[in-house]
């Protein structure tokens, strides 16, 4: 059985520090739901709320339709895999799946099944039998979700579970956590600072800033046409780009914003000089100061020197007024600099 996820006006505070702040969200049956954001932005103590290890100063947490604020966290059947995993190291591996369900009465039959079937599903039951301390660090993180996995929980809430392992092992469990979440078909909160991991994993992303989601959408559509000018900055690689806009309505400050991607490189548009250079599969990223004033990013297939003089056109470009993303017709980048 999958399970609904609802948050509604929820707030914590810790002293002075509002970290929630009137926080409402639904996440689906089945949805692979990721909480992406800076280092300090509350995402942790988000999870914390929702598996009842916190509990908030406001507000409502509900697990199909049943209210759970008050509830501890045995009793809300919600599993949490944390990024140190907290595995026990003088256990073998089957010890530490097997754990939840012995402290649970579970019988030997019953314990036996459910660790050999979960163990299969993530591809650790040849090394049931081996310490924990002696397998690898993807091994050791498929053993906290297979641990999390025999309780049979209504959610799972995951925070930065791949974050201590290699760059080439991230991307291989990624893909298997996918997996595993599809034929599951269970409903995972994911926690993370890696826009990548979001992007990959999520149905469904919520930008955590301020307290509050900046954003809930799928990572692409918000990566296209970001909502307000910090999502633009945070989102991608490489920050969007932002130019003044000659605007007549003069009721507040209008930019263009445009990803580095976007831009044409060429004999028309806007001056600059080229003070850095970063290559990367072909591609070259220029770091430029233009004519008019500000700094821009600029994606190009044409290697290029350092104090190289450019000029770029975006092709695609978003409206920003006062920071907030608009949908106003006319309004153009001002005219580039007359300067050689």
């Amino acid at each position: 059985m999958t399970y609904k996820l609802e948050l509604t006006k929820v707030s914590k505070s810790y002293g002075d520090k509002k970290v929630i702040d009137d926080l409402s969200l639904g996440i689906e049956p089945g949805e692979f739901f990721v909480v992406l954001g800076p280092s300090g932005e509350g995402k942790s103590t988000l999870l914390k709320l929702i598996a009842g290890i916190e509990q908030p100063d406001s507000g409502r947490i509900l697990v199909n339709g049943v209210d759970v604020t008050s509830q501890p966290p045995n009793k809300r059947n919600i599993a949490m895999v944390f990024q140190s995993y907290a595995l026990y190291p003088n256990m073998t591996v089957r010890g530490n799946i097997s754990f939840p369900l012995r402290m649970h009465g579970a019988s030997k039959d019953t314990i036996r099944g459910k660790v050999e079937s979960v163990s299969k599903l993530l591809k650790i039951d040849s090394v049931l039998e081996s310490p924990v301390s002696k397998i690898s660090g993807g091994q050791q993180q498929r053993v906290a979700l297979a641990r999390a996995l025999v309780r049979d929980p209504s959610v799972f809430l995951l925070d930065e579970p791949l974050s201590n392992l290699d760059a080439r092992v991230r991307l291989s469990a990624r893909a298997e956590l996918k997996r595993i979440q599809r034929e599951l078909n269970q409903t995972f909160v994911y926690v993370t600072h890696d826009q990548k991991e979001a992007a990959s994993l999520a149905d469904r992303v919520g930008v955590l800033h301020g307290g509050k989601f900046e954003c809930v959408s799928r990572y692409q559509d918000m990566y296209e046409a970001p909502l307000t000018k910090w999502l633009g900055d945070f989102l991608g690689d490489f920050p969007m780009n932002f130019i003044p806009i000659n605007s007549g309505s003069g009721d507040g400050a209008v930019e263009a914003g445009f990803r580095p991607e976007w831009v044409k490189v060429g004999s028309e548009g806007f001056h600059a000089e080229v003070e850095a250079i970063e290559s990367s599969g072909g591609l070259y990223y220029l770091f430029c100061v233009t004519h008019e004033g500000p700094r821009v990013v600029i994606r190009d297939s044409v290697r290029r020197e350092v104090g190289e003089e450019i000029r770029f056109k975006p092709v695609k470009q978003l409206t920003f007024r006062n920071g907030m993303l608009v949908q106003t017709p006319g309004e153009k980048l001002s005219e580039p600099s007359s300067r050689a």
